[in-house]
């Protein structure tokens, strides 16, 4: 380049000292993935810039909004408990989902080896859910000397939502407790019991957080590709899971899997996916700092990274457009739920051959072999 480059004119000093984070024993020296006719390009460049922008820049900051926002739920839980007034929980649930959304998608290998999904199943275990386990626990009250023994679906935002949304009978079958042992029919309050487990949830809940924001201001990216790998949680969470599937494109052999979509029928789950691609764009673009676009600049294909964020951006005012529980819009709003998983398969199509392919990076094997 005949100008000094996007990453070295905000580079700090310093020496990159991050190493390729790979599945197995592959070593920091990796081959170019072998997709379509994207030919990589040989320039150097500095990792480093990219690696310290994601936490400052992306993660704390995404953080910041969420914390905010569990200040506000704590308050309207303890007003649920002590008044019974539950509009104001859900509505301060809704605001704390959608902001966790944001920071959901950030899974980032950390260098201090960090596992980025076990650090987030602490707070949503989805679709590891189990609504039955919560209704278990609000009958034997097991939640009164907090939560944090719990497996992971029986605290958390998940089973939070469980408590915010149900109603007057629980949802385990008839052969196990609290059915079997009619424990059920003896709750006294039913909605008391269940405030008082939300409240010891949302205090799990900002230890959680503390626990994320303590880790991610000490430590960074393991490595380039680790990021990479956080961005294809993009086409496993977002485009597979939380629309192909229940879309009856991927994995649902009676074509009517509307029923595995993401959150409650009464939560507002359709505004999640705009949430996550809010996150999924931060962490490509760095925030307000560096970068995976401005390294895509510096090789040549700044085109393909404002293709990425523009149609990411697109995507996102399509998903702000559907209403309600994302099931009810797959069952009553198809084609425009449709049209969103189409703009989410060209950015990964994007994502796959462009943007790996010049920056000479793998495709995570998770995903690898997936063509859909």
């Amino acid at each position: 380049m005949s100008t000094e480059s996007h990453v070295s004119r905000l580079s700090s000093a310093g020496s990159d000292r991050s190493g390729w984070w790979l599945l197995g024993a592959l070593g920091a020296a990796l081959v170019v993935w072998p997709t379509a006719c994207v030919e990589p390009v040989d320039a150097v460049v500095d990792n480093g810039p990219v690696l310290d922008a994601v936490g400052p820049n992306v993660v704390l900051p995404a953080l910041d909004d969420y914390l905010s926002s569990l200040d506000a739920l704590q308050t309207e839980v303890e007003r649920w408990s002590d008044t019974g007034e539950i509009a104001g929980a859900r509505a301060a649930f809704a605001q704390a989902m959608d902001r966790w959304q944001v920071v959901d998608v950030m899974r980032v290998a950390l260098d201090d080896g960090t596992d980025p999904v076990a650090l987030r199943d602490e707070t949503y275990s989805w679709p590891v859910v189990n609504g039955c386990r919560v209704d278990q626990i609000t009958t034997s009250k097991e939640y009164t000397d907090g939560v944090a023994d719990l497996l992971v679906n029986a605290r958390g935002l998940d089973a939070l939502e469980h408590l915010l949304y149900s109603g007057v009978d629980n949802v385990c079958p008839s052969q196990v407790p609290p059915n079997s042992d009619n424990t059920w029919d003896t709750l006294v309050d039913l909605d008391s019991e269940r405030a008082a487990y939300a409240t010891a949830i949302v205090e799990d809940l900002r230890s959680q957080e503390s626990v994320f924001r303590s880790t991610w201001q000490a430590a960074r990216p393991a490595s380039l590709q680790a990021i990479i790998d956080g961005l294809f949680v993009f086409e496993t969470e977002i485009k597979d899971a939380k629309l192909g599937h229940p879309l009856g494109l991927i994995d649902c052999d009676t074509f009517d899997c509307a029923d595995a979509a993401e959150g409650l029928p009464d939560s507002n789950s359709s505004a999640w996916i705009a949430a996550n691609l809010e996150g999924f764009r931060a962490l490509f673009t760095g925030g307000d700092g560096v970068g995976i676009d401005d390294l895509l600049t510096d090789v040549g294909s700044g085109d393909v990274a404002t293709e990425v964020v523009q149609r990411t951006t697109t995507a996102i005012a399509m998903a702000e457009a559907l209403d309600g529980s994302l099931s009810t819009e797959i069952v009553d709003n198809r084609q425009a739920v449709v049209e969103l998983y189409d703009e989410l398969n060209a950015i990964d199509d994007l994502l796959r051959i462009d943007v790996t392919g010049m920056l000479s990076l793998q495709i995570p094997a998770v995903v690898g072999g997936d063509n859909d």
